[in-house]
């Protein structure tokens, strides 16, 4: 008998929104894995989970209104706004994934590899090791910074993701850029100099790059289809279209109100003790 997923399409929702969304489906975890795929209402800047904000232009965001959000997940900045974003989370043990960190990251980035493979991108799956990365600007920027087992296209980062692990779930978000805007992004951070500016410039042109520099007609719903196609053909699952389970919305809510709208979560990783928020 093949396994099941359920696949929600969340469509645009706010910064704050989506990141209570993921959490409370990971915190809710039970035996069927979900595939999400959403977007964003507004250009909006994520933050990793443990992320210091001293490098980004705080006065800057807010006078330009862009929304900051602090993610559950790891990682560092990324500007969401020509992208199609992704969740997945799952229980621990499970049937479609190892249950260590590696083969988790292999298997998922495995299964994007296959989906992209079928629009005709040339990707590739490649190993990396944190270590490696020896760009001094890499530190608030996701996309010019390595993870583990990447999809790259070109020989240039394509997906960046992140996870979380609890102690019978996990949590992965990561973003497919669509079209790529490194002066939008720059323009968040601070830098000492224009020469500062134009290193952080040169490691994103170098490192990072976007699905419509390889595929300039791809559909955001072909893409979603293609993805989708790739978890099925990987992991021999079946993939059934849902929603958020009344249980979800209503943690999803509360982790909204006691977190993700909150400054001292989003910019200080800061918050009192709730029997929701562990």
């Amino acid at each position: 008998m093949r396994g099941r997923f359920r696949l929600i399409d969340s469509g645009a929702g706010g910064a704050a929104w989506n990141m209570a969304v993921d959490e409370a489906l990971l915190l809710s975890c039970g035996r069927e894995p979900v595939l999400r795929f959403y977007s964003w209402n507004a250009p909006s800047l994520s933050i990793g989970s443990f992320q210091k904000v001293f490098a980004l232009d705080l006065d800057g965001i807010s006078a330009r209104g862009i929304p900051l959000v602090r993610r559950p997940t790891g990682g560092r900045a990324v500007l969401h706004d020509s992208e199609l974003t992704y969740s997945l989370t799952c229980g621990i043990p499970s049937v479609f994934f190892p249950s260590d960190l590696m083969g988790s990251y292999k298997k998922i980035g495995a299964c994007f590899l296959r989906g992209l493979n079928s629009l005709g991108l040339a990707a590739e799956l490649v190993p990396v090791k944190k270590g490696n990365n020896t760009n001094r600007f890499g530190g608030p920027l996701c996309f010019s910074s390595p993870s583990w087992h990447e999809v790259l296209a070109g020989g240039k980062k394509l997906i960046g993701s992140a996870q979380r692990r609890l102690k019978n779930s996990f949590l992965q978000q990561g973003s497919i850029i669509i079209d790529k805007d490194y002066d939008a992004l720059l323009s968040l951070m601070k830098f000492e100099d224009e020469s500062d500016r134009e290193t952080a410039l040169e490691a994103l042109s170098r490192k990072m790059t976007a699905l419509r520099e390889h595929l300039p007609k791809v559909d955001i719903d072909e893409l979603k289809s293609s993805i989708t196609k790739g978890f099925y053909d990987e992991l021999g699952a079946d993939f059934i279209p849902g929603f958020l389970t009344r249980e979800e919305e209503t943690l999803a809510s509360e982790l909204l109100k006691n977190k993700y709208s909150r400054p001292e979560w989003n910019l200080e990783r800061r918050l009192p003790r709730t029997p929701l928020l562990p």
